[in-house]
């Protein structure tokens, strides 16, 4: 094998052709004048069709901009080696990205006869996560890490692109428009560098230039231009790539030189050796191993200033790992081993960082050939080996990432690349690769489905994004994959390759499901909920009306299911309904529809029957099921019975809000009448229920218009007679019937919600009444009492309304006092507890009424925030003549000292009750005997005079 001077293999060299790596050798002109059978594989072309084809003619327009800085680099000696990561095109294929390893070939005298190149495939590691997707993308990631100034110009000189060296060297950006490659040098310049891109440009033709650069501040530097055409296949200009290398440096050396070389000192006749070397990073180290020399460049690179590196041995500024290898390049130098050291290597940053450095080290000698130095070029390379290390991270970071990544031939249908991810979802995980038709993957009907929209989407230039169902290896079902797809085009808009993201959606489509089954199903039985029960209701009642069938509907509750949850806890309570969902899902027929309401509330909707009577058969069937044996819950045996109402589509029910409306009022008729029976939905009840409906709006009208008053009944201090409080009672004023107790709408409005705003109206009315008897009787005026129902203790915004209240009619906080029922509090009384803190947080007083009716516990009774306890009328009514009525009466009052809370018996209606509450010790009571609910006029009066007891 013959070497050059250089060691670089020449034409000449017989091993070439069967070297392992794909490798060229090119003329000074930059056409192929060898290709080995490792190349013609690589890129498909036959080794006669290569040589004589410019090597620029292979390469991605963005690979052939830094292939040209490359040649020119290594052609002007700036460069011993350029490594770079270049895209080449294949003979009907995609194009492949190799790691290029580029040299100059030289003749014994050091002339330029040729370059060499060495690719490494790198396509199936990492370089496609890094394409940015178009030549001058491809451009800017390659000339980024570049050791000297890059820029790309248009064909007509305008600067679109540069890298961060050549705007280091100039201090001037070059993004703004307009810029022209001649307003980067000094003005006095510009007309020597306009003739020389004139004679350069007719045919296009490589140029080079030495001139001043003026930066922004005034500052003169020197600088090495040198600019290449940038041509296509039909020799059109498509551009220019320039470079542009700092030798301020070596150019006010050459004019500090004397006028001979025996005047010169040493240091002088070293700067003459390295003008001839790199114009990037020079150092010279003596025999005795101190530096000598170094440039502005080599010690910015590490962070010093020239004086701080001058004087001191270079060791310390090699990375500890690399200093053997080093040393042994400079023993070898002195040797006369070798010529030239050429290597990559760390470099110690003043900082303490790492810098990585492409070193060129030779010998220098005297005239007479004794060594007299050792000089290095270097030029930093970190860029470039962090942009190595981002794609290696990158690359494991796709392999590692949960999503499915993959490439595919968009040519021939290949799966080229599957990170880990793609490989085990799909079954492929223990071949590590997936070498299969990109079509084996996908079901055949998403295929047809999208293929036309896909292609269309990524042959403009935009992403594809959907939902595409895909195999897995070992058969199954196929399951949902959402993509996110690329595809990469050539200069003639052929699609190469495609590049897919994809995400399983299988877990999220089962949630989906799971949730939409939630939205439509009781999360207790698993049954229909209301809204699914009145879909079905829908269509049953569209058929019934097409084909004249009948549909009936059955309306259940199960008797005193309150009982089992109060005996036996909320759990017993639960199994009993699931229990009862069972059995009478077992009892229906396959085309009937039962649903769960909530609560204690079942429906079955009944298609396709024959008469009422055989819906009635239906639900006495079901009804039964419920009824024939008892439950087993908790190691007890509990009888449950049934409450049903049933509807029929022969009425006017004929939607299915009215025909649920109606079954629902046969199932009530059938509580009131005794429960555990069934009543049939009639004309009787349609009047009802009509009436019921009318009484409703009349009744949301009058709250609208205010005709809903507040009477007062006092509560009278029984040591005194005189009125300590008063108690704020509902009346409807009835246009037609006159003042309405609260007995004739006080239900009706709880069942359709408008207790909520009469509620409201009420206690707007009644703390404006008690503000005027504060302003006009001052501490004596009496406390309000004004009644909470169920829905507004539930409210979250309760006790923001109650302040809003307080705060716009002025009434102290002091003189109001809240009641709630204590079965209302015992629903839910951890809400309870939550609601009466917030109120009580606002300065007013708390009864629990009608107290002894709730099954309230001690433990519960503590944890309310209360100050009144109200005895229940129905146990002051049994005072003397029942014992046990006595007992719970005394038993109350006696609790309520306990727990330092005041007592109020309601229901007062003798002498004998009155005395009988005073001996227990009950202080304060309201009823009859006193007083009916009084308007406030007639209050007035009451509070002017005592009650004579």
């Amino acid at each position: 094998m013959s070497d050059d001077p250089e060691g670089e293999p020449t034409a000449r060299d017989p091993a070439f052709d069967d070297a392992p790596l794909p490798q060229m050798l090119l003329g000074l002109d930059n056409r192929i004048t060898r290709a080995n059978r490792a190349l013609t594989e690589l890129l498909g072309y036959p080794a006669e069709e290569l040589v004589g084809r410019p090597a620029t003619r292979l390469l991605h327009p963005g690979s052939s901009y830094f292939h040209e800085i490359g040649i020119r680099l290594l052609r002007s000696g700036e460069l011993q080696s350029f490594l770079s990561a270049l895209r080449y095109r294949r003979a009907g294929a995609a194009d492949v990205w190799g790691h290029t390893s580029m040299t100059a070939l030289r003749e014994d005298h050091g002339e330029v006869s040729g370059y060499h190149m060495q690719i490494t495939n790198v396509s199936d590691v990492d370089m496609p996560l890094i394409r940015p997707g178009g030549p001058d993308g491809d451009f800017e990631v390659l000339a980024g890490a570049a050791p000297v100034g890059i820029a790309a110009l248009d064909p007509g000189g305008t600067i679109t692109f540069a890298n961060d060296r050549w705007v280091e060297v100039t201090r001037s950006h070059y993004d703004h428009p307009g810029r022209h490659l001649l307003d980067v040098v000094h003005h006095d310049d510009r007309t020597r560098l306009a003739t020389t891109i004139r004679e350069s440009s007719d045919p296009p033709a490589e140029l080079s230039f030495q001139g001043r650069v003026q930066r922004p501040t005034g500052a003169i530097r020197w600088v090495d231009l040198r600019v290449a055409p940038v041509l296509d296949e039909e020799a059109q200009l498509l551009g220019w790539v320039a470079s542009l290398a700092d030798v301020t440096e070596f150019v006010e050396a050459a004019l500090s030189v004397p006028a001979t070389a025996d005047e010169a000192p040493d240091e002088v006749d070293l700067l003459h050796h390295l003008g001839e070397g790199s114009p990037i990073g020079q150092i010279v180290v003596n025999l005795e191993g101190r530096i000598v020399h170094v440039n502005e460049v080599y010690a910015r690179m590490l962070g010093y200033e020239v004086d701080e590196l001058a004087g001191t041995y270079p060791t310390g500024l090699i990375h500890p790992d690399d200093m053997a290898p080093a040393v042994e390049g400079f023993e070898r130098l002195e040797g006369g081993e070798i010529g030239v050291v050429r290597d990559e290597r760390r470099l110690m940053h003043k900082s303490g960082e790492t810098v990585w450095v492409d070193a060129s080290t030779k010998l220098i000698r005297k005239p007479d050939g004794t060594p007299y130095a050792i000089a290095s070029h270097v030029m930093d390379i970190s860029g470039q080996r962090q942009a190595f290390d981002i794609r290696d991270r990158l690359a494991r970071i796709v392999e590692s990432t949960s999503d499915m990544v993959g490439i595919v031939d968009a040519q021939t249908g290949v799966v080229e690349y599957a990170n880990r991810a793609a490989r085990e979802r799909l079954g492929y995980a223990k071949r590590g690769t997936i070498e299969v038709n990109v079509f084996d993957l996908y079901d055949p009907a998403a295929v047809a489905r999208h293929a036309e929209d896909l292609i269309g989407t990524l042959q403009r230039g935009e992403v594809w994004e959907g939902e595409l169902m895909m195999l897995h290896a070992h058969g199954g079902e196929p399951f949902p994959v959402h993509h996110s797809v690329v595809g990469e085009l050539d200069g003639d808009g052929t699609l190469l390759t495609i590049s897919a993201v994809g995400r399983d959606m299988s877990e999220q489509r089962r949630l989906e499901a799971e949730l939409a089954h939630q939205a439509t199903h009781d999360s207790l039985t698993g049954l229909p909920n209301r809204a699914l029960l009145l879909d079905h209701m829908e269509l049953a009642l569209a058929r019934s009306a097409r084909d004249n069938s009948i549909v009936a509907l059955v309306f259940l509750d199960l008797d005193r299911l309150k009982t089992v949850n109060d005996n036996l806890g909320h759990d017993a309570g639960d199994r009993l309904l699931v229990e009862s969902a069972h059995r009478i899902t077992q009892t229906v027929r396959p085309s009937d529809t039962v649903a769960r309401l909530g609560g204690d509330e079942f429906v079955v909707l009944c298609p396709y029957v024959e008469s009422e009577q055989h819906a009635i058969a239906i639900a006495n069937r079901v009804c039964s099921s419920i009824e024939r044996s008892p439950f087993r819950i908790g190691g007890a045996e509990l009888d449950v019975t049934v409450s049903g109402g049933v509807a029929l589509s022969t009425g006017d029910a004929r939607h299915p809000e009215a025909l649920l409306r109606d079954a629902d009022a046969a199932m009530y008729r059938a509580k009131e009448l005794g429960r555990a029976r069934l009543e049939v939905y009639d004309e009787q009840l349609r009047a009802q229920a009509q009436a019921r409906v009318t009484m409703a709006d009349e009744l949301s009208k009058a709250i609208e218009d205010g005709r809903i008053v507040a009477n007062y009944q006092p509560t009278i201090d029984m040591d005194t007679g005189t009125v300590i409080a008063v108690e704020a009672l509902a009346r409807w004023d009835h246009p037609d019937r006159g003042l309405l107790p609260p007995s004739e709408f006080m239900t009706l409005a709880e069942e359709t919600g408008l207790i909520v705003p009469l509620g409201l109206l009420v206690l707007n009315q009644a703390c404006a009444q008690g503000q005027e008897w504060v302003r006009r009787h001052g501490p004596g005026a009496p406390v309000i009492h004004v009644n909470l129902s169920k829905r507004q203790l539930a409210s979250d915004d309760l006790h923001h309304e109650v302040e809003d209240v307080l705060r716009r009619v002025g009434l102290p906080p002091r003189f109001l006092c809240l009641e709630m029922s204590e079965t209302d509090l015992m629903d839910d009384a951890a809400r309870a507890v939550s609601t009466l803190r917030r109120l009580k947080e606002l300065g007013l007083s708390l009864a629990i009424d009608d107290f002894g009716t709730g099954y309230s516990s001690l433990a519960f009774l503590r944890r309310f925030p209360v100050d009144i306890l109200k005895i229940d009328r129905t146990f002051v009514d049994g005072l003397g003549p029942d014992a046990e009525d006595s007992a719970i009466v005394a038993a109350v009052i006696s609790l309520a000292e306990t727990l330092e809370l005041e007592t109020i018996a309601e229901g007062v209606e003798t002498i004998q009750q009155l005395e009988l509450l005073r001996e227990l010790g009950c202080r304060s009571a309201q009823g009859f005997l006193f007083s009916r609910p009084l308007p406030p006029a007639e209050v007035e009066h009451a509070l002017d005079r005592p009650f004579t007891i």
